[in-house]
């Protein structure tokens, strides 16, 4: 039940389903927009490693890619982040609030230890 408006649903369920499915879809759009970008620099990068002096141009075109595509899977990572609290909604509201307290907690146990590994160490 929807403690908002009583005995009818916010949405239907197969509106839920609808919109953790176009999630999913876009999550997976923006991961194949980086891998896409990814073997384009690749290319790239061989091409300015064959004579840098004369590849300045592409070298900071390279650069550019590069940002995008992590920027792309960021972003895809971010999006896919958001199915799984979005799924357990269509449970429930209260299999929301646990679902989501427990991604934040594994978010955050997850962004300790890459911290405390070797490329962020201070010396």
């Amino acid at each position: 039940m929807d403690p908002i408006s009583g005995e009818n649903y916010l949405l239907d369920p197969v509106v839920k389903i609808a919109i953790c499915l176009g999630v999913l879809f876009s999550s997976l759009i923006l991961l194949m927009q980086c891998v896409r970008l990814s073997v384009h620099l690749s290319f790239l990068l061989r091409a300015v490693s064959t004579d840098p002096k004369r590849h300045r141009r592409l070298q900071k075109l390279a650069f550019a890619i590069n940002r995008r595509a992590s920027l792309y899977f960021s972003l895809g990572l971010r999006v896919q982040y958001s199915f799984f609290p979005l799924f357990l909604y269509i449970l429930g509201p209260l299999a929301l609030l646990i679902s989501t307290i427990v991604e934040v907690s594994m978010l955050g146990l997850l962004f300790e230890f890459a911290r405390k590994t070797y490329f962020y160490k201070r010396e």
